[in-house]
C-alpha cells in the first residue's frame, strides 16, 4: 500500500500541461490561465473547467476555446506529469466583473455528453400514444451496450453480463446515457465514458470486480493531521443511517442460480436478545447453501460471506438485524481534501487514517475534482462513502 506523500511531488512545484486539439498551449497563453479542474464522478459525466483571464480580449479572438474542440490536461509535480483526463469543449461563457479582468469561463465534458443529448425519434407526426421507443429483441445486456457504443465511434471496454429474461425498451423521452445507466444498475454494473492519452474514446461497463483494474493501480493512505506526512488536509464524515428503523433488503443467490430476495425493516432493539430456535420452513435448508449475502440499505450494497447456521428466513431477519446494530456507524460518507495525486479518480478505493476508530479505513471514492490553481497550488477534493468490509 502506497503513502500518498511519498508521491505527490518531493518538494518540486506543481506543474501542468494543457493541450487544445493536440497542440501545446504556449506560455503567452497559460500565463493568462488562472485555473484548471478536472472532475471524474461516478454516475456522472467526467468535467474540465478552465478559468482564462482575458486582457483586451485577446484570449477570445485567439479562437482556442471553441466549442467543439478537445482539451487535454496532465498534471504533476516539475517535468514529471501524468495524463488525467479529456473533454470536449461544450460552452465558453465571458465574464466582466466589477473590478479585475475580463475572463473566460471554458467547460468541457466527456463525449458521453452526447449520450445525454440524444434519445430515439419518435417517428413523423406521432402522437403522444404512438411515438416510437426503441426496442432491443433477443439481445444481452452487454450486446445493447457495444452497439450504443458503436453510434458514438467509442471503443468498448465491455464484461458479458448476466442473462437477464425478456426485451429491453428504450422510451422516446429517455436519453441513451440514462439508458445504458439504467441498464447498469439493473445488472449491478460499474459504466463511464473516457478517452486516453492518444485521444481514443472508450466506453466502460464493468462488473464490480473487475472495475478496479481499470482504473486503479495504487491503494494509498491518506493521513489527516500527521505533520509533515499529512496529505488529508480535511474530511467531514456523515452517518447514513440516521432513522430508528431501516429498510433492508437481503438477496441470497445460490448456487443453482436462483435468487431469493427478502424485505425487512430493523426491528427494536429489545426483540432480538438470542438467536431464534425454529424449524425450517424451507425445505432442504436452501439458505444454508447460499455462498454469500447481499444487503441493500439506502445508498450502500453490502456483499457478505454465508455464514452457517443460518436455515430459515427468522432466522435470515435475525442475523441481517443484529449485524446492522454493530455496524451501523459505519454507513458514513464524506468530503474530503487531499494534496494533489494525478492518479486519483472516482471509482478507486483509498484508506484514510488518524482520525478516529469509526472513521479509519477504506473508502470508496465516488468524485474526484483536480484543482489546478495559480495561486493555491495542487489540490483533489472528493466524496467517498466507507467500505464496511
Amino acid at each position: 500500500m502506497a503513502e500518498a506523500g511519498v508521491e505527490f511531488g518531493e518538494g518540486l512545484a506543481p506543474n501542468y500541461e494543457l493541450r487544445i486539439e493536440g497542440l501545446t498551449l504556449s506560455v503567452g497563453v497559460t500565463q493568462f490561465i488562472e485555473r484548471v479542474e478536472y472532475e471524474s464522478a461516478d454516475g456522472l459525466v467526467d468535467m474540465m473547467k478552465v478559468s482564462v483571464m482575458n486582457p483586451d480580449f485577446h484570449m477570445s479572438e485567439m479562437k482556442l476555446f471553441l466549442p467543439g474542440n478537445e482539451m487535454a490536461l496532465w498534471l504533476g509535480y516539475g517535468p514529471d506529469l501524468s495524463f488525467v483526463g479529456r473533454a470536449e469543449i461544450v460552452k465558453v461563457r465571458k465574464t466582466f466583473p466589477p473590478s479585475g479582468m475580463p475572463g473566460l469561463g471554458v467547460t468541457g465534458y466527456t463525449k458521453d455528453h452526447r449520450m445525454a443529448e440524444r434519445r430515439p425519434d419518435p417517428g413523423a407526426d406521432a402522437t403522444e400514444k404512438s411515438k416510437k421507443k426503441a426496442v432491443w429483441n433477443g439481445f444481452a445486456v452487454d450486446e445493447v451496450v457495444v452497439a450504443i457504443a458503436a453510434s458514438y465511434l467509442f471503443r468498448t471496454d465491455v464484461d458479458e453480463a448476466p442473462e437477464l429474461d425478456g426485451n429491453f425498451y428504450q422510451p422516446h423521452e429517455m436519453s441513451d446515457f440514462d439508458f445504458v445507466v439504467g441498464l447498469s444498475n439493473l445488472v449491478g454494473y460499474f459504466f463511464w465514458v473516457d478517452a486516453d492519452e492518444d485521444g481514443k474514446w472508450w466506453l466502460h461497463f464493468k462488473s464490480p470486480g473487475k472495475v478496479g483494474p481499470s482504473v486503479q493501480e495504487k491503494t494509498y493512505t491518506f493521513k489527516y493531521n500527521s505533520g509533515d506526512e499529512t496529505t488529508l488536509t480535511t474530511f467531514a464524515p456523515e452517518m447514513l443511517l440516521k432513522d430508528s428503523f431501516t429498510k433492508v433488503v437481503a438477496v441470497l443467490t445460490l448456487p443453482s442460480g436462483e435468487v431469493i430476495k427478502k424485505e425487512f425493516v430493523e426491528s427494536k432493539e429489545s426483540e432480538w436478545a438470542t438467536k431464534p430456535k425454529t424449524e425450517s420452513e424451507l425445505a432442504e435448508d436452501i439458505l444454508g447453501t447460499a455462498a454469500s449475502i447481499k444487503l441493500f440499505l439506502d445508498d450502500f450494497s453490502i456483499t457478505i460471506p454465508a455464514t452457517d447456521g443460518i436455515r430459515d428466513e427468522v432466522t435470515l431477519e435475525w442475523w441481517v438485524d443484529t449485524w446492522i446494530k454493530r455496524h451501523r456507524q459505519e454507513f458514513m460518507t464524506g468530503k474530503g481534501l487531499t494534496v494533489g495525486l494525478e492518479s486519483l479518480r472516482a471509482r478507486q478505493s483509498h484508506r484514510i487514517q488518524n482520525l478516529d476508530k469509526v472513521t479509519d479505513g477504506s473508502w470508496f471514492f465516488s468524485r474526484v475534482r483536480h484543482i489546478m490553481d495559480s495561486e493555491g497550488g495542487y489540490d483533489c477534493d472528493f466524496d467517498a462513502r466507507k467500505e464496511i468490509l
